[in-house]
């Protein structure tokens, strides 16, 4: 069955304006799509998520939330006091002022709501937080479809091994701040430069904890990357400023890599005929035993092993 896709809702808290409801609509760059409506294609592991719920929030900041359902939440803001902020169709016209509000959130599915408290505190400063990077490099290595011996009637059999072997590089950035107070108004996706060539960048905006690694399938001296960050309240995309990383292949051989099969695993007894593509290896380990011999088992290498002639 196919997992519903996770949707991400932001409740903005912009000066002047809290939406709480309104149309989600998609977004091909895969960030946030809308102040209250942004959407997220990616599997969720709870029906509701609150993310980055723990930091303050700065007055003109956001908070969001990620959900199965496509029908927007309910969502209702109490300030220190207990009043009603947001909900029943009720938005303030005055900006929010610092202190401790209670979010509670209602889907349509579940009778349980998610109520988290948040912080409010002073707009944060003009200036980016600071990230730090310690990239590393390591070898990500996945086996291709085995390669199995067949029956004499061309039957596929379980005398089967490994033939070829995928070697990736996976860059793990290691990233880290030392001003991480501001990093809950922010998503972060790692791109890889133009020069890198390809790689699996994430296609997903995703907040500063969630951005780890990236994997270069392609054979390259350096692998670099920068980190395009959102602004889950403005909405505003840009690249990361001053924060390039690379890190050179050293003795990754990144690419496809043949892997020879030992004489045994061709020898009659276990492999009656050869795997797909490997007949030559299977005639070179079995004609010197069949040149003489009337065995039954030595029939497919008079077709299969030509112009030799074993009787």
């Amino acid at each position: 069955m196919e997992r519903a896709p996770r949707i991400r809702w932001v409740l903005s808290l912009l000066l002047g304006m809290a939406a709480a409801c309104g149309t989600p609509a998609a977004d091909s760059a895969g960030g946030v799509a809308g102040m209250v409506g942004g959407r997220l294609g990616q599997p969720a592991a709870t029906p509701v998520r609150v993310l980055m719920s723990r930091a303050p929030v700065p007055v003109g900041g956001a908070i969001v939330l990620e959900s199965f359902e496509s029908v927007e939440p309910t969502v209702e803001v109490r300030d220190p006091s207990g009043a009603l902020v947001i909900g029943h169709y009720n938005y303030p016209d005055q900006p929010f002022v610092p202190g401790r509000y209670t979010v509670t959130f209602h889907t349509f599915t579940s009778e349980i709501p998610t109520v988290v408290p948040i912080t409010v505190v002073e707009a944060f400063g003009a200036e980016l937080p600071v990230l730090n990077s310690e990239p590393t490099a390591n070898s990500l290595v996945s086996s291709s479809q085995p390669a199995c011996c067949r029956t004499p009637e061309g039957e596929p059999t379980t005398h089967c091994e490994v033939v070829e072997q995928r070697t990736a590089l996976m860059l793990d950035l290691a990233l880290s701040s030392t001003a991480p107070g501001p990093l809950n108004q922010y998503f972060f996706r790692i791109a890889p430069t133009q020069e890198s060539g390809a790689a699996d960048a994430l296609e997903d905006f995703l907040p500063f904890s969630m951005v780890k690694t990236v994997t270069f399938f392609d054979t390259r001296d350096e692998y670099c990357v920068e980190l395009e960050m959102q602004n889950v309240a403005t909405l505003e995309l840009r690249t990361y400023p001053e924060l390039r990383i690379c890190v050179p292949a050293g003795d990754i051989e990144v690419g496809v890599h043949r892997i020879a099969l030992d004489a045994a695993f061709f020898k009659l007894d276990a492999c009656p005929t050869p795997p797909d593509g490997m007949q030559d290896e299977w005639c070179t380990v079995n004609a010197p035993g069949c040149v003489d011999s009337a065995a039954s088992e030595c029939d497919p290498l008079q077709a299969l092993c030509y112009p030799v002639r074993w009787r």
